[in-house]
C-alpha cells in the first residue's frame, strides 16, 4: 500500500474539535472527509456510546480512496468521536482492496494524541505482518461468493462484541466498483448485500471529462468546471466529474489589483465595489469586473488604517492615523463630515444596521457615534493599551473591542457596563462576530480564538499562522473564517470545527486586511506588498 496521506479528526485539549490532514490530502478531498465521512457517520446530539467502533471506506473517484477507523472515546464525561482515515489516490485492483481490508480488521498502525505544530505527515503503511496495531479493528464478514457491490453499515457495539481478528478470506476475483461516488461504511453487526447495476457513461459524458482534462491542463479553469459541471448526475463518471471540479476550482487563480504606493491597510466589499485604504493616505474605489480604480479619493493627512461601508453600499467611513473619521457618500466620493474626538490614530471601525458606529484608538477609548449626524454618543474607557479592533454583534446591542493589552472586553451599548476575556498572550489584533452571535478574536501570539460569549469559554483554538494575526473576516453565512498574517499568508478555517481548509499564497509581505463580500462570493485582501488581491469563492470555498 506504500505512503498515504493521513486525516484525523477529534477533541483536543485547547483546541476542541478540529480536523488536522497532511499536505498531501487536497482540500477537495478533506472536505469529502468531513461532509461525507465525518457529518454522515457522528452525531453530535445522539452519540453512540462509548466503546462504538466502526471501519469505513469511501471511494471518491476511480482512483481517490478514504479508508479508515471510528472509535467512540470517553471524554469530558462523554462519548467523543475519533476519526482516523487514511487517503488513497492510486487505483485499487483486487490484490490492492484485499491488503486495505485487511488493514481495516487488523487495526490503525498509527495514532495521533497531541496535534503537530506541522500538518500531519504522511504514513509509511507498514507490512500486515510486522506491525502491533495501536487500537483493535473489526472483523469484517465478506461475500463467499462474487457480489456486484458492498452496502454495509454499523451498529453500536461493545467492546465485547469485537472479535479477534481472522484470517482475511480470498476476495473474488471480480470486484466492481462504481465510479460514482460510493459510500461503504463497515460495521460488525449487519452487512447486507444489494444489487447495483453500474450506469455506463454516454459518448457526450465522455467528451465533456476529455474537454475538461484539456482545459485543466491548460489553465481555463471556469470552461473546466463549467464543462465537468455538464456531465450527468447519474453517469458512472460523476465522481471523476466532481474530482475535476474540485481540482479546477482550488488551482484558480486570484484578481491582484495595483495602485497604491504604499501597505494596503484596510478593504471593503459591495457587490461590485471594492474599496481600499492605504499608507499612501488614498482610498481607491475599483471595479470588481475589470480591476480598474476609479480616481482615488485624498483622504486623510495620514495613513487610511479603517474603512467600513454601510450595509446599502452608499456610505463609507474611514478611520485615519490623523486621528479623524471620515464619512463619504459613495456615489459622488463627496466627503459628508469629519469626526474628531480622538487623540491618536484611529484604528478599527464597525457599523451596525441602525447606522450606530463604534471606533476604536491608540488613545485607549473607544467612542460610538451616530453616523447620520456625526454626533459623539459615548466614549468607553477600560483598556488600558491600543484599541486594534471593535466589533458589533448581529443584534447591534453588543460590542466587542480587543487591545494591546491582551485583552477583549464585551461592552452592554445601553449601559456601557463591560467584562473582560482572557487568553491571549499578546495583542488582540482583529475581531468579528459570526451570525449566530460567536466572537472570533486574532492575536500576535499567532492563534485565533472562537468565543462561546454566554460563558467566556474558548470553544476552538486555531493554530496555523506562523507569525502574528493581523485580521480576521467571517463568511456571511457563518461557515468560514479568513484570517490574514505576519507570515504572508491567508488562512481559510471551518468556524464550526476550527479545521483548517486552505492556505493562500501570493502576497509578499504582511496581509494586514481581509474582508468578505455582503453574497460571500468572493473575498479580497490587502497586504504590506502593495497590492489588492481579490479571491472569488471558486478558488477556496467548497468544492461542488
Amino acid at each position: 500500500m506504500s505512503q498515504v496521506g493521513q486525516l484525523v479528526y477529534s477533541k483536543f485539549p485547547d483546541l476542541g474539535l478540529r480536523v488536522l490532514a497532511s499536505v498531501q490530502v487536497p482540500v477537495a478531498i478533506r472536505r469529502a472527509f468531513v461532509f461525507q465521512v465525518v457529518n454522515n457517520r457522528w452525531s453530535m446530539s445522539q452519540p453512540p456510546a462509548v466503546g462504538y467502533r466502526a471501519v469505513y471506506l469511501l471511494q471518491l473517484g476511480p482512483a481517490q480512496y478514504l479508508w479508515g477507523w471510528l472509535y467512540s472515546m470517553a471524554q469530558d464525561g462523554g462519548p467523543v468521536p475519533y476519526f482516523l482515515c487514511y487517503y488513497r489516490n492510486k487505483p485499487l485492483d483486487d490484490a490492492a482492496r484485499q491488503i486495505l481490508l485487511a488493514y481495516l480488521e487488523k487495526g490503525p498502525p498509527t495514532w495521533v494524541d497531541t496535534p503537530p505544530a506541522d500538518p500531519l505527515p504522511a504514513v509509511d503503511l507498514p507490512e500486515l505482518s510486522k506491525y502491533t496495531p495501536v487500537r483493535p479493528g473489526l472483523r469484517l464478514t465478506l461475500p463467499g461468493q462474487a457480489a456486484p457491490s458492498l452496502d454495509l453499515f454499523t451498529a453500536n457495539q461493545q467492546p465485547s462484541d469485537f472479535l479477534p481478528v481472522p484470517t482475511l478470506a480470498p476476495l473474488p476475483s471480480r470486484w466492481p466498483w462504481g465510479l460514482g461516488a460510493v459510500g461503504i461504511l463497515l460495521g460488525v453487526a449487519m452487512v447486507g448485500y444489494n444489487q447495483w447495476e453500474s450506469t455506463q457513461p454516454s459518448e457526450r459524458d465522455r467528451t465533456l471529462i476529455q474537454t475538461a482534462r484539456v482545459l485543466a491542463r491548460a489553465g481555463d479553469y471556469e470552461q473546466c468546471r463549467s464543462q465537468a459541471a455538464a456531465v450527468a448526475p447519474d453517469s458512472a463518471l460523476r465522481a471523476e466529474a466532481s474530482v475535476l471540479q474540485g481540482e479546477c476550482t482550488v488551482n484558480q487563480p486570484p484578481l491582484t489589483l495595483q495602485g497604491h504606493r504604499d501597505t494596503v491597510w484596510a478593504v471593503a466589499i459591495h457587490e461590485k465595489k471594492l474599496v481600499s485604504g492605504s499608507a499612501d493616505q488614498l482610498i481607491k474605489f475599483w471595479d470588481l469586473g475589470t480591476g480598474t480604480p476609479r480616481s482615488p479619493l485624498l483622504a486623510h493627512g495620514d495613513i487610511v488604517r479603517a474603512l467600513v461601508l454601510s450595509l446599502d453600499g452608499q456610505t463609507l467611513v474611514s478611520g485615519s492615523g490623523d486621528q479623524t473619521i471620515g464619512v463619504w457618500e459613495v456615489s459622488t466620493g463627496r466627503l459628508v463630515r469629519t469626526l474628531t474626538g480622538h487623540t491618536q490614530p484611529v484604528w478599527s471601525l464597525a457599523l451596525g444596521a441602525e447606522g450606530t458606529l463604534v471606533s476604536g484608538s491608540g488613545d485607549r477609548t473607544i467612542k460610538v457615534w451616530k453616523v447620520s449626524t456625526g454626533r459623539l454618543l459615548k466614549t468607553l474607557t477600560g483598556h488600558t493599551d491600543r484599541v486594534y479592533a471593535v466589533a458589533l454583534s448581529p443584534d447591534g446591542q453588543t460590542l466587542a473591542s480587543g487591545s494591546e493589552d491582551r485583552t477583549i472586553k464585551i461592552w452592554d451599548l445601553a449601559t456601557g457596563q463591560h467584562r473582560t476575556l482572557t487568553g491571549h498572550r499578546e495583542a488582540v489584533r482583529a475581531l468579528a462576530f459570526t451570525p449566530d452571535g460567536h466572537l472570533i478574536s486574532g492575536s500576535w501570539d499567532k492563534t485565533l480564538r472562537v468565543w462561546d460569549l454566554a460563558t467566556g469559554v474558548t470553544r476552538h483554538t486555531l493554530i496555523g499562522h506562523q507569525d502574528r494575526v493581523l485580521s480576521l473576516a467571517v463568511q456571511p453565512d457563518g461557515t468560514t473564517l479568513a484570517s490574514g498574517g505576519r507570515d504572508n499568508l491567508i488562512k481559510l478555517w471551518d468556524i464550526s470545527t476550527g479545521s483548517l481548509l486552505k492556505t493562500l499564497t501570493g502576497h509578499q509581505d504582511w496581509v494586514v486586511a481581509v474582508a468578505f463580500s455582503p453574497d460571500g462570493k468572493v473575498l479580497s485582501s490587502g497586504s504590506k506588498d502593495r497590492t489588492l488581491r481579490v479571491w472569488p469563492a471558486t478558488s477556496w470555498g467548497p468544492t461542488p
